[in-house]
C-alpha cells in the first residue's frame, strides 16, 4: 500500500503560484494518501489519480496546476 507523498522541487514551486483553494485541496489529498493509502484517495470522485503500475512504494508528484473541466 502506498502511503508515502514525495514532492519535486517543481511540484513545490507549482504550489506557491497556485490559488488557496487548490493548495487546500492537494494538502487533503496529500493527508489522505499518508492515511489511508494511495487506492483508498482513488476511489474518491474529486481525487481520480491514474493507476500505478509496477513495484511502487511511493507516489512523487512532479507537477501541481489547476484544471478547467
Amino acid at each position: 500500500m502506498i502511503t508515502t507523498v514525495v514532492l519535486t522541487a517543481q511540484a513545490r514551486k507549482d504550489l506557491r503560484n497556485l490559488p488557496a483553494q487548490i493548495v487546500r485541496k492537494f494538502a487533503v489529498w496529500t493527508r489522505f494518501v499518508e492515511e489511508e493509502g494511495l487506492e483508498e484517495a482513488r476511489k474518491i470522485p474529486g481525487f481520480h489519480d491514474e493507476p500505478l503500475k509496477g513495484e511502487v512504494h511511493f507516489a512523487e508528484v512532479q507537477e501541481v496546476n489547476k484544471h478547467k473541466y
